[in-house]
């Protein structure tokens, strides 16, 4: 049996991780000389200090602390099966939130109310006639959804409630001792909270909270528009909707925000002391650029002419920075701003954050991201009576856009205490933090984005429940444009548990990725996903948006889910639970995902048409490991990072970066994207430096293994008598200054006959080959990579290849005819036309239809050329 720990005070003990049985329990309250039932009061392990509430408990009453971590209906009703006589009263003290109560790890509502309801009605063979159920939590009661929940438990228990429409705590700390909501006539005493530190709940920054205002919560409508938004603080700051403000019920993730179009909210008198600093948290979506717009603005004056007392945060001028700002003195504005012009999306939601410590220095915050910093006087310490959402109080234009949610603190929050937060409102958003680990409450990392989860760190979405923060995200998809994911229907999801998902940055809409899948599935998706799990969610339901991917979607058994721990997926895991087709979505249900699992899509269905064959290419579009490394920074700030191999690292004379694709090496050798996952080398770069290359792994699409052995018999003998490490090490080290050919695309022949400043550049020692001059210079300066191709004229008669070049999708035209363009039939140059060669070449035309060549341009290069064949 597992061990309690006993407390003769008032017969005090805990339930462990081992659940007791009725009769373990009886024995245990035996032991202690606990009076057998009567009064029980059960209090939630989360709740900080509850051992201050002991003194205020009366002493024959049985005291439970329900375990965190185990089902708290559960717990409840082992406890309440030990009374030997009826049970008087029953107080349940927990975090709360409208309609809400966590007890043990799960989340009381109305919705798992049903799940428990056969459990909480056979309570009543234990209780008194006349039982009083006394809930402590905070605004439990609160609104037409808690009053409605608390009526739901006293048709379950046939019982006297007691509930609270406030906060619940100290009173000194903003807390009521009260409970305000009652249905029936209770004669039980309550608690005296006077001695209790704290009040339920104390989120993010405790009790310094002085403002939450959510869409989803305390909004009351008239005609259309908000005419009223309740804050859910406990302070009361109730706002009144002025002019065009409305709710908008889906805005973003399928939760509510308000759209400002002119009008504001108006707060009442409040928000003076900030000496300790302040931290506000605005979830929002501007539509304008409004000069200095903003999101909120506390003052003590509705005199727009001598502004005084002023505290604000804003956009800054007409610009895309953010500013803070304060007033003392009148009209003496004292602003911080960031810097940048980009930290402002118009348009997109985003997670703004602003926290001025209490020596002054203020920083500034977007999506977790340190956007910039500043040093400006905190706000005098006055109570402030023009207090707006969306309104200055001088003459800057009101706000216009969607605010979904505003939190505001009187305490510098720490980086603790401010990543909660941040959590709290990107797990309900959808919104990713940039650079910033995913935590709970309770401290637990959920997505760990620079340990296990870093390779992963994109798009990142879920859902969970937080009860201390009334996160209660059952639904989920990420709020980013490329995102094609949706979570939902988690069968078992309580508080403190969590499923989040990210993704290896791989493009969202390329498709028929045709490596490493399982024989039943020829192609998968490109993008890969992984599974962060805390607790046990139980089964969930996934679905992929496949808009504009081309695939026929007339049969459901044309996809499957691939699921394994690491990227090479012929050996996935393949799951059609519940496969089914809407639309142009594609959903799996009963799915149990373990944490760190991959998963990606996998089909046998055919595309409705060729219209696709450039997101096709993108899949595996060359991006060489500088323009990688680029973009990694660009997205993430973090540069090149390495003590095994330097960036510039040269073999041969040849700078490896400009010729290595690292998603490509990644995606064709698992057992080096395996290592990475695991910490044990930081890229494959480093792998192919140091073993790759003499292993024979290819570097990138540029080198043609079998081309260049089949090219040069010497080097083929060479690798096969060992004398020679391998095709590619042979190209590195000796072949290039041979003028050897990578490919059958590039002809340092030809390279040097167009360009006689290379040939000079070569002879005079300046550069040692044609293609190493290519591949550092020739590519940016536009010059042909042979005789045949002609980057130039292949963008022009191809728009859509250009465009994706344009985006940085692929980095040369050349690539996308090398691996498909010259498949479809299109030309690489006025000097070749693939059309008139096949039509002219019967023998050359059988051979392209019968797939033992890719094109005519192909068998060209192959053999036409020797035989003296026309190429036009």
């Amino acid at each position: 049996m597992a061990s309690t720990s006993c407390f003769c005070l008032h017969s005090y003990f805990l339930l462990q991780k081992t659940m007791f049985s009725s009769s373990s329990i009886a024995a245990i309250n035996r032991q202690t000389g606990v009076a057998q039932g009567r009064h029980l009061v059960a209090i939630a392990a989360q709740v900080a200090d509850h051992a201050s509430l002991l003194s205020q408990i009366r002493a024959d009453a049985q005291v439970v602390i329900l375990d965190a971590e185990q089902d708290g209906i559960a717990q409840l009703t082992a406890a309440i099966q030990t009374s030997n006589t009826a049970i008087r009263s029953l107080h349940l003290i927990s975090h709360g939130a409208p309609g809400q109560l966590s007890i043990g790890n799960t989340l009381l509502d109305r919705y798992s109310l049903t799940h428990y309801s056969q459990q909480i009605s056979a309570w009543q063979e234990f209780f008194a006639v006349d039982i009083d159920v006394l809930i402590y939590g905070c605004e439990v009661a609160q609104g037409a959804i808690g009053q409605a929940f608390i009526q739901q438990i006293q048709q379950l228990t046939q019982a006297n409630i007691a509930a609270s429409k406030t906060p619940t705590g100290n009173p000194r700390q903003g807390g009521d001792p009260q409970l305000e909501y009652r249905l029936g006539t209770l004669t039980t005493a309550l608690i005296n909270f006077e001695y209790y530190p704290g009040i339920l709940p104390a989120f993010g920054g405790g009790n310094s909270q002085q403002l939450w205002l959510k869409a989803n919560a305390g909004v009351t409508q008239g005609g259309g528009a908000v005419t009223a938004w309740a804050d859910q603080s406990g302070n009361n700051q109730n706002g009144t909707g002025t002019g065009a403000v409305t709710l908008n019920l889906n805005a973003i993730n399928g939760n509510a925000a308000l759209d400002f179009a002119g009008g504001y909210v108006e707060l009442p008198a409040g928000f003076a002391d900030f000496t300790g600093g302040l931290s506000a948290f605005v979830v929002a979506k501007p539509d304008t650029s409004s000069n200095f717009a903003r999101f909120f603005d506390f003052s003590d004056t509705t005199d727009p002419n001598n502004v005084t007392n002023a505290v604000f945060f804003s956009r800054r001028d007409a610009g895309n920075d953010l500013a803070y700002g304060t007033v003392g003195q009148p009209n003496q504005f004292l602003v911080a701003n960031t810097t940048t012009n980009d930290v402002i999306n118009n348009g997109e939601f985003k997670i703004y954050g602003v926290v001025q410590q209490a020596n002054n220095p203020v920083n500034f915050w977007a999506n977790g991201e340190l956007s910039g910093n500043g040093f400006i006087d905190k706000p005098t310490n006055v109570q402030r009576t023009a207090n707006f959402i969306g309104k200055a109080s001088n003459f800057d234009r009101n706000y216009e856009g969607q605010i979904a949610e505003i939190l505001i603190y009187n305490d510098d929050l720490d980086a603790a205490e401010r990543n909660k937060v941040e959590t709290y409102l990107a797990i309900k958003y959808g919104t990713t933090l940039i650079n910033a680990d995913y935590t709970s409450t309770a401290g637990n990392v959920v997505f760990d984005t620079d340990g296990a989860n870093s390779l992963y760190a994109n798009d990142i979405f879920g859902i969970g429940q937080d009860t201390l923060s009334t996160l209660n995200q059952t639904q989920s998809r990420s709020s980013n444009d490329d995102s094609i994911v949706t979570l939902s229907n988690a069968s078992d999801l309580d508080d403190n548990e969590f499923l989040l998902i990210g993704n290896d940055d791989g493009d969202a809409s390329a498709a028929g990725v045709s490596n490493n899948t399982p024989a039943a599935y020829p192609e998968r998706l490109s993008r890969l996903w992984q599974v962060a799990e805390t607790g046990e969610v139980g089964t969930v339901e996934i679905s992929f948006d496949l808009t504009g991917l081309g695939y026929n979607l007339t049969d459901v058994k044309d996809f499957a889910l691939l699921v394994d721990t690491d990227t090479d997926f012929s050996n996935a895991s393949v799951f059609t639970n519940g496969r089914k087709i809407n639309g142009d979505v594609v959903t799996f249900s009963g799915i149990n995902f373990a944490a760190g699992d991959l998963f990606t899509l996998a089909t046998d269905a055919q595309t409705n048409s060729a219209t696709d064959t450039l997101n096709r290419f993108v899949a595996n579009s060359f991006l060489n490991f500088e323009h990688w490394v680029s973009r990694v920074a660009i997205k993430t700030g973090v540069v090149y990072q390495s003590s095994l191999v330097d960036f510039n690292i040269q073999i041969g004379g040849l700078r490896v970066a400009p010729l290595f694709d690292e998603a490509a090496y990644l995606h064709a050798n698992p057992d080096v994207a395996v290592a990475v996952q695991q910490g044990r080398l930081r890229y494959g770069f480093e792998h192919f430096v140091l073993y790759g290359m003499d292993e024979g792994r290819g570097p990138g699409r540029w080198f043609d293994q079998d081309y260049y052995l089949e090219q040069n018999a010497d080097v083929a003998a060479a690798v096969k008598n060992g004398t020679v490490r391998s095709a590619i090490a042979h190209f590195f080290t000796f072949g290039h200054r041979e003028q050897r050919n990578p490919n059958a695309v590039f002809d340092a022949e030809d390279y040097l006959l167009n360009n006689p400043d290379v040939k000079g550049a070569i002879a005079a020692g300046a550069i040692d080959s044609a293609f190493e001059h290519y591949a550092e210079f020739g590519i940016e300066e536009g010059r042909q990579s042979g005789f045949l191709f002609d980057e130039a004229f292949y963008l022009e008669k191809n728009p859509d290849v250009a465009a994706a070049v344009q985006a940085g999708k692929i980095a040369l035209g050349m690539y996308h005819f090398f691996a498909i363009g010259q498949s479809e039939g299109r030309n690489p140059s006025e000097l070749f036309d693939q059309s008139a060669y096949l039509g002219r070449y019967g023998d050359v035309a059988a051979a392209v239809a019968a797939g033992d060549l890719v094109s005519g341009f192909e068998h060209y290069l192959m053999y036409g050329r020797a035989e003296g064949r026309v190429p036009v």
